[in-house]
């Protein structure tokens, strides 16, 4: 709803607004929640709700505990109402989550996407898999750069190399870290 700078300034200057806004979105959420659950759609299929969001909260431009006051202490009752309901969680969250990694376990995430290695983040695969891969399952972790620029015979390897990381111990969906971004594919991504 802000922006990530006037979140930023805000979480120093206004956070008092700032807990007013969230507490105003979860209970607006918690009530979507409730009544896609009240149409019974779960007792026929298995539901995943997905969000984006996190991400304008994580390191390095917000501490770990803003992490944890300004995004967990809201998701947290959103995930355990879809959980009680039978459903899953699917969150979306760029860049550099390695230090509230687990956090995002704790909260209920089901699934967490894109998961990035440096340079774009600080999570590589295998060290991921070590520490909540039995939690949750991580899905990504090829960059879209890689698809759209790298040779096909070096892609390939990529794609082994990161497969063989990502099987361990299961929970793991590859998929590219965000969709193609170019109106026309070049001919190397299409290979």
């Amino acid at each position: 709803l802000l922006g990530t700078e006037t979140l930023a300034f805000w979480s120093f200057e206004r956070r008092d607004l700032l807990h007013l806004i969230l507490d105003q979105q979860l209970r607006r959420k918690t009530d979507v929640i409730k009544h896609f659950v009240s149409q019974g759609l779960h007792e026929r299929v298995t539901v995943l709700y997905g969000y984006t969001g996190p991400e304008v909260v994580v390191p390095p431009l917000h501490s770990p505990q803003d992490f944890l006051d300004l995004c967990f202490r809201y998701d947290k009752p959103l995930n355990d109402l879809i959980h009680e309901a039978g459903a899953f969680v699917h969150v979306h969250c760029h860049g550099s989550i390695g230090r509230i990694l687990e956090s995002f376990a704790d909260m209920g995430a089901d699934v967490l996407h894109p998961v990035e290695a440096p340079p774009m983040g600080d999570a590589p695969l295998a060290e991921a898999k070590r520490r909540v891969g039995g939690r949750l399952t991580i899905e990504g972790n090829v960059q879209i750069s890689h698809v759209m620029e790298e040779e096909p015979a070096a892609f390939r390897r990529r794609i082994q190399q990161t497969v063989a990381e990502g099987k361990v111990g299961g929970r793991f969906c590859l998929c590219p870290t965000a969709s193609p971004y170019s109106v026309v594919l070049s001919d190397r991504a299409l290979a």
